[in-house]
C-alpha cells in the first residue's frame, strides 16, 4: 500500500534523525583520540608539539572529522528507502547570481557571529579549548584544512546536501528551518548554538536559490577560513589587532549587505521564493518527486520525530556539561 505524505515525512525523519545521531556520537567518540594522542606525545602538556607532530595530529584529526559526517551520510541512504531519497545537488553553480549569494552570504554569517558574541560573553569558555597556536606556515595549512576545508565540506554534506534536500519535498521553510536546527544542535554548545542556527538558515537559503551544494559551502568555507585568520591577527599582532579586526568585519559586512540588495534588485525584489511555486515546492531547478501540502504545525510535529528529539536531548545534555565546566573553571 502507497505510503501517505505524512507517513513518508515520518519515515524520512526518522532516517534523519538516526543519522543525526550518529554524527553526534561519532564526534564525541572520535574527536576526543586527536586529543589523547596530543596528551601522550606532549606528556600531559609538559611539552610542546613540534610541527611534523603538529601536522601530523592535525591530519588523524581531520580524517576522523571527515568520517563524523559521511558516515552518517551513507547511514542515510541505508535505512531509507530509495524511492524516499533525494539526491544532493552537486551540479556547478555558475552565473552572477550565484557570486552574489556567496558574498551575501558571508555578511550576513558575519553580522549572526558579531550577535552570537554578545550573546554568549555572560561565560567564559575560553578554558576550555586549547591554546593558539603559533602563526607559521605549518600552523596556517594545518588549520586552513582542519578549521576551514574539511568542516566546510563535510558539514554541507550532511546539513545541506543529505539532511535539507530529503526534507524539501515536504516544503521549503520546513527544510530550511528543520536542517540549520540540527546544523547549530550538531555544535553541542551554547556558545554557537544562536550564530549556527542564523548560519544554518542562510547556507540552507543560499542552497535552495541556487539549486547546488557549492554557494553554501563556499560561503562555509569563506568563513571558517576568515575565522582562522582573524584568531591569527588577534594573536599575532601587536600593533591595535582590534581596530585591525573592526575595519576588516565591517568591509566584508557592507560587501555582503550590497551583494544581497544587488540579488534581491537582480530578482525583482524577491528572496526565498525565486524558485519555489506556490504549493511550497521547489521547482524546476529543485526538482522533487512528490507533493506535501500539509499545515506548518503538523509538519513541525512531523519533523520531530523520535530519534530527532533523542538527538536534540544528546545535544543539550552536551552544552549543559560544557557551560557547568566551564563555570567551574571560572
Amino acid at each position: 500500500m502507497e505510503m501517505t505524505p505524512e507517513k513518508e515525512m515520518r519515515r524520512v525523519t526518522l532516517s534523519i534523525g538516526a543519522a543525526f545521531i550518529a554524527n553526534l556520537l561519532l564526534l564525541m567518540l572520535l574527536l576526543s583520540l586527536p586529543s589523547l594522542i596530543t596528551d601522550i606525545l606532549t606528556d600531559g602538556g609538559a611539552f610542546a608539539l613540534t610541527e611534523g607532530e603538529y601536522a601530523a595530529v592535525s591530519t588523524v584529526e581531520s580524517a576522523l572529522y571527515m568520517l563524523s559526517f559521511m558516515l552518517p551520510v551513507l547511514l542515510f541512504r541505508l535505512i531509507t528507502p530509495g524511492e524516499l531519497r533525494e539526491p544532493m545537488r552537486l551540479r556547478p553553480a555558475g552565473g552572477f547570481d550565484s557570486v552574489l549569494l556567496i558574498f551575501a552570504g558571508i555578511g550576513t554569517v558575519f553580522a549572526a557571529a558579531t550577535l552570537n558574541a554578545w550573546f554568549v560573553s555572560f561565560v567564559d569558555f575560553s578554558p576550555l579549548y586549547r591554546e593558539d597556536e603559533a602563526l607559521t606556515p605549518v600552523g596556517i595549512v594545518c588549520a586552513f584544512v582542519g578549521t576551514a576545508l574539511v568542516p566546510a565540506v563535510c558539514e554541507e554534506f550532511l546539513y545541506r546536501g543529505c539532511i535539507l534536500s530529503n526534507l524539501l519535498p515536504y516544503g521549503r521553510t520546513t527544510a530550511i528551518v528543520g536542517s540549520a536546527l540540527l546544523f547549530a544542535l550538531m555544535h553541542g554548545n551554547f556558545q554557537q548554538y544562536l550564530y549556527t542556527f542564523c548560519a544554518g538558515l542562510v547556507l540552507g537559503l543560499a542552497y535552495t536559490e541556487s539549486g547546488s551544494i557549492f554557494p553554501p559551502l563556499c560561503i562555509h568555507l569563506v568563513n571558517n577560513f576568515i575565522s582562522v585568520i582573524e584568531e591569527k591577527i588577534y594573536y599575532s599582532v601587536s600593533f591595535s589587532s582590534d581596530t585591525v579586526l573592526i575595519i576588516f568585519e565591517s568591509a566584508v559586512f557592507a560587501a555582503g549587505l550590497a551583494a544581497l540588495a544587488w540579488y534581491v534588485f537582480r530578482n525583482g525584489g524577491r528572496l526565498g521564493r525565486g524558485k519555489e511555486s506556490a504549493g511550497g515546492i521547489p521547482d524546476p531547478a529543485l526538482p522533487v518527486r512528490r507533493s506535501f501540502l500539509s499545515p506548518a504545525a503538523d509538519r513541525v510535529k512531523l519533523f520531530f520525530s523520535p530519534t530527532v528529539i533523542v538527538g536534540a536531548c544528546l545535544s543539550l545534555t552536551e552544552a549543559i556539561a560544557l557551560v557547568l565546566m566551564a563555570v567551574s573553571y571560572s
